[in-house]
This record gives C-alpha cells, structure tokens and sequence, in this order.
C-alpha cells in the first residue's frame, strides 16, 4: 500500500505498529524522546499520511485514581497547524477525549483505534488481531481509515463506531478481562483451603465450557503472581470506575475487583510506569 506511517511513542504499542505495518506500507517514521528509538525527527514523522499516537496513559495514583493523559494533551498542543494527516489515538483514553480533542482542534484528523496488545506478544497480537476498531466522528476520515485496515489485513473484521464508543470498547474489555482474572484468583484461594481438590483439573472442567474459555484463568497468571498487574489492566479498571463516578454510577463490582487486587498482588508494577511518566 503506497502510504506513509508515522508513529509518536516507540514502547511496545509503537514498535508493534511498526512491526506490523512494515511490509504493508511505502515508509515507515518512528519519533519518541529516547533519540535512541527514533528513525527520524518529530517534524518528519508528522508529515506522514497516517500518524499513530502510542503515547502512555498511566493512572496518576498507585493506589488507583484518573487517568492522567497529559502525554496526549501536551503532544496536541504542539502540533503545527499545517499538519494534513490523520492523527490515530492508539493510546487508551478516557470516554470522551478524543472529541473533546476534536472539537479543540477542529484543523486536525483525529480517529480513536484501541489497541488489544500484550506486553509479552505485541507485535504478533496486533497482526493477528481478533478485530480492528475505528472510532470516528467525521464519517470519511473513519471510512479512510477503514480501508487502511482491510488493505493492510484483508481477513481481520473493521469494527466503525463513534469516538466514544471506542474508547468504551477498550475501557469494557479490559475491564472484564481484569474482573474475569480476580474471579479465577479467588476460585483458587478455595481450592488451596479445601484439602484433596486440585484447581487445574478443576479448571480444565470449568474453562472447557465455551462460553468461559481458558484465557485469563491461569493462577498464578504468566508473570508469575497472583492478581493483575502490568501496563494496562489496572489504569484501565480504575478509568473506567472514576467514569462511572463521574456520572453518579457506583461501580460496587469493579471497585471490589482493585480492592482485592491490592490485597493479593504483592508487586504494584504499575506503579513503576506512574513514576515513568511523572517524572518521579
């Protein structure tokens, strides 16, 4: 496909783009602050046909709080105006942010796109992706962007939707998922306090139901503890609980879910990337 890509951000979101889209498009421009991870300049990569936004959007507490966005908000204040190509927010944001942008910077072409990656297998989870979603709220920039995707992978299903909805797509999925770990957690609390039942030929009779399945149920999961951790489950479950706050909702389930979360999870590694951002 005769496109160029640019990408702002080169941790594992950034690079799995570029691993993924390298053989599908004419030219590739990768900027982040570490020059070390940059192929050319911010200038350069912006005057790309396709710009992906993979910056980090920790929480801005440990103990679970807000997303703090000040990543994107800072690199939108500093585009130029002449910029023509369309802006893609890989990063997860708040339901909301994108328009908001949008809406502020009325030159600019901006499309919401979640990613659906693990740290451990980006690159391969973003070609192999389960589906595609284009958030847009300008019809002909999200069936632009919509072409982009079936050209580049023919046989991976191109969800269309409004910015808002995308960006709930990212915040539910994840959220489940989180939930979905706690519960299996919890499951083996029981089973090592009961004597003489093992949880993993319990598990194979369980997750063998499909509507259940197998992903997600492993305990201690594949970083070796128990609970979650990592880059995106618990931003994305406290996100997504400051929301439902915010419109009066109170979210008993998932605030229970981080609760306990806290209490089994002996390493709070998110904190590590909190720290990263805030320049602590």
């Amino acid at each position: 496909m005769q496109a160029t890509i640019g990408i702002i951000g080169n941790g594992f979101v950034g690079n799995a783009v570029a691993k993924g889209l390298q053989d599908k498009v004419s030219e590739i421009r990768i900027y982040d602050i570490d020059k070390n991870k940059s192929t050319h300049s911010y200038l350069e990569t912006l005057i790309s046909d396709y710009i992906f936004v993979c910056l980090p959007t920790p929480m801005k507490h440990e103990e679970g709080a807000e997303c703090n966005i000040s990543t994107i908000e800072n690199f939108f204040e500093d585009i130029p105006s002449t910029i023509e190509g369309i802006i893609i927010i890989k990063s997860t944001v708040p339901i909301g942010t994108t328009k908001r942008l949008q809406d502020k910077y009325p030159h600019l072409n901006i499309i919401h796109n979640p990613e659906f990656l693990t740290a451990a297998n980006a690159e391969q989870d973003f070609i192999e992706s389960d589906r595609h979603v284009v958030g847009g709220d300008n019809e002909m920039l999200v069936e632009q962007v919509e072409r982009f995707y079936k050209a580049c992978f023919p046989e991976t299903p191109v969800y269309t939707m409004k910015t808002k909805e995308s960006e709930a797509v990212k915040y539910f999925a994840n959220s489940f998922l989180a939930t979905k770990v706690m519960v299996f957690n919890e499951m083996k609390m029981l089973c090592d306090n009961i004597s003489d039942i093992n949880y993993d030929r319990i598990l194979e009779g369980v997750a063998s139901d499909r509507r259940i399945g197998h992903s997600h149920t492993y305990v201690p999961g594949p970083d070796g503890n128990y609970g979650f951790g990592g880059t995106c489950f618990p931003k994305d479950i406290n996100a997504l609980i400051h929301t439902m706050e915010e419109y009066e909702i109170d979210p008993l389930v998932l605030k229970a879910v981080w609760e306990q979360n806290k209490n089994i999870r002996k390493e709070w590694d998110w904190a590590e990337n909190i720290s990263a951002v805030m320049g602590e």
